[in-house]
């Protein structure tokens, strides 16, 4: 389906009539927890409906937790403040829940396949006035690095889904700083080695292994050195994919952009000097399928990262995403 620009805002209070036996309620992706959303959902944080049978995030519970006996969760009470309740017709199984990796942990967007599912009927309801479509699911918001991910600094993050003609793509963006810490009184060099693994899909990944300050005379310099990461390959990694060196003083930024080989994801990473420290911009672009089947292979492969695909260094879904965008900018004008 292709996209259309919105000129109201999508009427979130309808739901979506399906025929099937089975009818449940979920969260918007950026909903958490019951007072949780993002700055589009719920900017002032107020009580918002919140299924907690639903999965936050696809991490499995630790150990110690998960042999301690938990207490009945609640059940879904009625939405304080006018929510946006998902509302689907699907089997309440892993397969409809579980939702994918994020770049980072600590950001609160878990599309699930029933997202995906709610999108998709919305979007083919003609009667409807007020059409939902995936840009319904676009979330934005300020979050801090958890500790899952070591002490870091406040990140910004957006997500958008998008139809671009007969599939479902998603593009997630995050950019944080990372500042010096503590200095040698005699070199005036300080070394940070964040624990950040930038995280694309199951097979890619990108890590910012160490970033070395150096000051003179009141003017900082950062060498940075990073990392992508493959899994799964049938082959060892290429020399392109060995640690990486990056120096201020050599040129303003680099521009990382990597290909998944198992499954339809591209990643675009930009480290750049700041104001007394580096900054840091991560995109990722992901095509998820027609949107029709949950067992679809390209949903499949990004959400459990089983897959027979073998894709080329192409950055086909980065173009076709950041073609749209700008197509649609275009068409406002």
């Amino acid at each position: 389906m292709d996209e259309k620009p919105e000129t109201t805002p999508p009427a979130y209070s309808q739901d979506i009539v399906t025929h099937s036996p089975t009818r449940w309620r979920g969260n918007m992706p950026c909903v958490c927890n019951p007072t949780g959303g993002c700055s589009r959902h719920n900017p002032t944080t107020a009580p918002i409906f919140y299924n907690p049978v639903l999965p936050a995030d696809n991490q499995r519970p630790k150990t110690k937790e998960f042999f301690v006996r938990q207490p009945p969760k609640p059940a879904p009470q009625d939405p304080v403040q006018p929510g946006e309740p998902v509302s689907v017709s699907l089997p309440l199984d892993a397969s409809t829940v579980d939702p994918l990796t994020p770049i980072l942990p600590s950001i609160p967007y878990a599309l699930a396949w029933y997202h995906v599912h709610w999108a998709r009927a919305a979007a083919a309801a003609a009667e409807q006035r007020d059409v939902r479509t995936a840009a319904a699911l676009d979330c934005a918001g300020v979050c801090r690095i958890g500790p899952d991910d070591g002490p870091g600094p406040v990140l910004r993050w957006t997500a958008k889904p998008r139809w671009i003609g007969a599939s479902l793509f998603l593009q997630q963006t995050a950019s944080f700083g990372i500042a010096p810490t503590k200095r040698h009184p005699l070199y005036r060099k300080s070394t940070v080695r964040p624990k950040y693994q930038l995280t694309a899909c199951p097979h890619l990944s990108h890590r910012i292994v160490k970033v070395v300050f150096e000051e003179r005379r009141g003017i900082f310099s950062a060498e940075v050195k990073q990392r992508v990461r493959t899994k799964s390959l049938p082959r060892p990694p290429p020399k392109s994919q060995q640690p990486e060196i990056w120096k201020s003083m050599y040129s303003t930024q680099i521009q990382t952009l990597t290909s998944c080989p198992r499954c339809c994801t591209d990643m675009e990473v930009v480290v750049e000097m700041g104001d007394q420290r580096v900054d840091v911009y991560v995109a990722t672009f992901r095509d998820l399928g027609k949107g029709a089947d949950r067992t679809d292979e390209k949903w499949i492969a990004a959400l459990r990262g089983k897959s027979t695909m073998a894709r080329d260094a192409s950055l086909v879904v980065r173009n076709a995403m950041l073609g749209n965008e700008s197509g649609a900018r275009g068409n406002r004008r």
